[in-house]
């Protein structure tokens, strides 16, 4: 059935291009879906990024449009099926920009790393070679080969997550490595760390943060339509992750002077190196600085390593070119002046919309940003520039180097989320969760083979 499936989107495709041929192309069409996260209207961003594609392009305001996908879940359904349609015609916008993590949430590309599988994005090496803008060579590749494949890089993430546990230099000390989740948990010295990153819960003790796709690693094989972990891995970790929630949230971990969890970001630093997390006097958990850090302070960060080994890293956005443009010079020279270093630390659209995912904020794909050679923009109320000394930076570049996997999020991890929401009522009010785990575990196997 698929097979069909997957011809006929072809032969959709093979008749929209030839169909195309005639005529001018048309007006480039950008299509954005991205969580906002400040309060810079989006009439004012895209005003910001018009100005920036008219100048990367060379087109004028007339041939340049933007969709916007609502939030509204039924006009944002109604939109969406209309761009998915369009796509299978050989239409559709000529660049996506989108994210691919919004908590149940309708997404316009639910498994992109499938999508990929689909012939549905322009292979862009080509492009890259003699790119103007951004400094491609300088991305953090073990993240960039997430969208890649056997025709070259395709999906180019904007920012993504990496949990880490967080300490004073002088109460802690760990070299990142090639370790993995069960070495990490059976090390004396990390025994506090594990606690921190095995819990459901966030750093101020509220909101709920379940770790089971950084643990698991590498979570399926798109090619193959195959899972990378069994059942009884997936429920082993299940186990893990609730004692260690009850753990955590019994002993009020989250108040322990001087040690957090946290992701490597924007909002990881706080003024060059505090980080976000409550602080003594924050008795309603709206945040603050950890206890008494200062940008004096030199950092310990221990990552949460994974079954495979290193560290995996969660995409939570990313670009992609439209395999049916016909303006493919344009679109892709779209994404690399959204790639521009500037843009990365500065840009309107990353500060308010691409680098926020709930309590924490993306990193940089730019592997020197947020170093004292390209300053970022503060946020949330932090207005000044402000960047990582040289010995926190490395830290921060330490941990970066083990990453040995990165996954696009989408609805395989929605579905391990929900599994771990359900699991922990379940384990609350002292009923089984396996069942619910073998359930989950069922319809993942589902998922990946449609």
């Amino acid at each position: 059935m698929k097979k069909v499936f997957c011809i006929f989107i072809s032969v959709l495709m093979i008749v929209g291009l030839f169909s195309g041929c005639a005529g001018e192309p048309g007006p480039l069409r950008i299509c954005i879906d991205l969580d906002q996260f400040g309060n810079t209207p989006m009439s004012v961003v895209l005003e910001d990024l018009k100005w920036w594609v008219e100048k990367a392009t060379g087109l004028e305001k007339e041939n340049i449009v933007f969709e916007i996908i609502p939030d509204d879940d039924a006009e944002r359904d109604t939109a969406i099926d209309r761009i998915r349609t369009e796509i299978m015609s050989g239409e559709g916008p000529d660049v996506f920009i989108v994210q691919c993590d919004s908590w149940n949430k309708t997404l316009l590309f639910q498994m992109p790393e499938k999508a990929v599988e689909l012939d549905l994005f322009l292979p862009l090496d080509e492009y890259i070679e003699t790119a103007e803008y951004a400094e491609w060579d300088k991305f953090t590749q073990s993240v960039m080969a997430a969208g890649r494949d056997e025709e070259g890089q395709q999906l180019v993430p904007l920012t993504y997550l990496l949990p880490v546990a967080m300490y004073r230099a002088s109460d802690v000390s760990h070299t990142p490595q090639n370790m993995t989740w069960d070495e990490m948990r059976n090390t004396e010295e990390l025994q506090d760390a594990a606690a921190r990153l095995g819990a459901g819960l966030t750093s101020r003790g509220l909101e709920y943060d379940f770790p089971i796709e950084y643990l698991l690693g590498e979570l399926a094989d798109y090619q193959k339509e195959e899972l990378l972990f069994t059942e009884e891995e997936l429920l082993e970790h299940t186990k893990e992750i609730l004692e260690y929630t009850k753990d955590y949230h019994e002993n009020k971990l989250y108040e322990t002077p001087y040690k957090t969890k946290t992701c490597l970001g924007v909002r990881f630093n706080w003024h060059g190196a505090v980080a976000y997390g409550v602080d003594n006097d924050d008795q309603n958990g709206s945040g603050g600085r950890l206890n008494s850090l200062t940008e004096f302070d030199r950092l310990t960060l221990v990552p949460s390593y994974s079954d495979d080994g290193g560290c995996t890293a969660m995409i939570t956005s990313f670009a992609a070119v439209n395999r049916n443009t016909r303006r493919p010079e344009e679109a892709f020279k779209v994404l690399d002046m959204l790639m521009m270093t500037d843009r990365q630390a500065n840009g309107t659209i990353f500060h308010q919309f691409v680098y926020h995912k709930n309590d924490y904020a993306g990193m940089p794909m730019h592997e020197e940003v947020m170093s004292s050679k390209y300053e970022m923009r503060g946020t949330q109320g932090v207005n000044k520039w402000f960047s990582l000394d040289n010995e926190n930076f490395s830290t921060v570049c330490a941990v970066r180097d083990q990453i040995t996997a990165a996954q696009f999020s989408g609805s395989l991890n929605t579905a391990l989320e929900n599994m771990m929401a359900d699991c922990y009522g379940a384990y609350r009010n002292g009923e089984e969760y396996t069942p619910i785990v073998h359930e989950t575990y069922a319809a993942l196997r589902q998922m990946i083979a449609e």
